[in-house]
């Protein structure tokens, strides 16, 4: 029996189902009855009534959960104990406007490892990449479409955390408001206004350079300044799906989001960090809570 069983253990009398117990601790259902029921034939007792109404702790069962509780709250103490006396710092390194994805990751972790320092510094791809392999930075959340051919030769793994696409918020007053798509044409066609950030720059970047020149009326970091111009229908904006749903949309909303034809990039987050033993220590901590391996 190890804290792992126990943990499954506890999960299950909380979420009263092996299905949501299963669903909140990432593993499958089978496996979980599978270790649930290597517990009880190693304590030789039955601690589950489990039937199609449910999973019910029996007399007994109610007892050991309750135990598994008590040694599962003195683990915890006693790391946190241990890590009074080990302070750590885990470094991360983000392109701007990306930790939207992380906060309650940030929030479990600093939790459970109180004393550990958590510095985030913004930067470019590039940049980010290179602090990793040079060891001043512990993890790192990238561009998805910057991410270089040869980073495998780095010793840097590379984990996507979602994927993305462009999409146009305009007013519902716009003429464009009642397509399903729209062209790179039909966008140029309009005056524009975008979110201050390299992403968008390289990809307005890519498309001048294959469409010619935007009218693009001003960049600004304030979304309130450019949702007010597209609600007003004195612009539009191209910024990512994730943003717009966000920001520009919703059911009080004044714009709609529109599809853009012939999009070939791909475009989302990805985490990176150093593959190198001696570079795991506060990453492979960190990296569990996010259920995956350093």
């Amino acid at each position: 029996m190890n804290f792992e069983q126990l943990r499954y253990i506890v999960v299950v009398a909380e979420s009263g189902s092996l299905l949501h117990a299963s669903k909140k601790l990432h593993i499958t259902q089978s496996a979980l009855s599978q270790a649930i029921t290597k517990v009880e034939d190693t304590l030789d007792i039955k601690i589950f009534n489990r039937s199609r109404l449910g999973t019910t702790p029996t007399d007994i069962g109610e007892d050991v959960i309750e135990k598994a509780m008590e040694i599962l709250e003195g683990f915890q103490e006693l790391k946190r104990i241990a890590d009074v006396n080990h302070t750590e710092r885990l470094r991360i390194g983000t392109v701007p406007n990306s930790l939207y994805y992380l906060p309650k990751t940030l929030a479990t972790f600093k939790r459970e490892y109180p004393s550990t320092t958590v510095e985030i510094e913004e930067g470019k791809s590039e940049d980010i990449i290179e602090g990793v392999v040079q060891k001043k930075i512990d993890i790192g959340i990238i561009a998805l479409n910057e991410i270089p051919q040869d980073i495998y030769d780095k010793d840097v793994a590379v984990h996507t955390l979602f994927y993305d696409k462009m999409k146009v918020a305009v007013s519902k007053r716009s003429s464009l408001a009642f397509k399903k798509n729209v062209t790179i044409q039909d966008i140029l066609k309009h005056p524009l206004v975008i979110y201050d950030h390299e992403q968008i720059w390289r990809f307005m970047r890519n498309i001048e350079s294959k469409y010619g020149p935007a009218d693009i009326i001003f960049s600004s970091n304030n979304i309130d300044s450019i949702r007010q111009m597209i609600s007003e229908n004195l612009a539009i904006t191209i910024a990512s799906e994730y943003a717009i749903n966000k920001h520009c949309t919703g059911l009080h909303s004044k714009t709609v989001s529109i599809e853009i034809d012939g999009l070939e990039s791909k475009y989302g987050l990805a985490l990176v960090w150093s593959r190198k033993k001696q570079d795991k220590g506060i990453t492979k901590k960190f990296l569990t809570k996010l259920n995956l391996q350093a």
